[in-house]
């Protein structure tokens, strides 16, 4: 899932401080880190999700 988000680093950054808000353990010192890797991994330049494409069912 976190493949097709695609996110850009300010919905990364919203969505890192809302699992932050609740709950998540991130230092303050790894925040900036973690958010470099998720845009990174898994930002607008993620081209390692292509979907399943499969053809209709006949039924």
């Amino acid at each position: 899932m976190l493949r097709q988000q695609r996110l850009s680093r300010s919905k990364w950054t919203a969505e890192l401080n809302k699992m932050i808000g609740w709950g998540a353990r991130v230092a303050p010192q790894d925040k900036a880190v973690l958010l470099g890797y998720l845009v990174k991994r898994f930002g607008p330049a993620n081209n390692r999700f292509r979907p399943l494409l499969s053809p209709p069912s006949a039924e």
